[in-house]
């Protein structure tokens, strides 16, 4: 679910803008249109990224705590990011990175129904 929903994102979005997917452990490679850095981790390819790559959007699978701080440099440099997470809604978002607040939409898939929503 999340994954396909992120490479579908993607590939609608590369459309009209320059796309970097960041694809750690080569699950999201061969979306159509954009540029992917693979197999390496998301602080190394977020900071190359952005400097050589110029991407309006970075798309990343399984964002962790960790990442937090490359995803709010990435946003300060004016590149938008889509990320996935693990969790059951945005209180299990907001527990983990400790504020929500770099995120302007949060979209909730719902394996139990198969239904998604889209929170700001």
């Amino acid at each position: 679910g999340k994954t396909t929903f992120i490479k579908c994102f993607a590939c609608k979005v590369a459309r009209d803008s320059n796309v970097l997917v960041v694809d750690e452990r080569g699950e999201l490679a061969g979306v159509a249109g954009c540029d992917v850095i693979s197999h390496t981790d998301k602080h190394y390819a977020f900071s190359v990224g952005v400097r050589s790559m110029s991407p309006d959007w970075i798309v990343c699978d399984e964002l962790t705590s960790a990442d937090v701080p490359a995803v709010i440099r990435c946003m300060q440099s004016g590149v938008k990011v889509i990320a996935t997470f693990h969790g059951s809604g945005v209180e299990d978002l907001a527990a983990t990175f400790g504020s929500i607040e770099c995120f302007r939409h949060v979209v909730v898939l719902s394996k139990a129904d198969n239904k998604f929503s889209i929170i700001g």
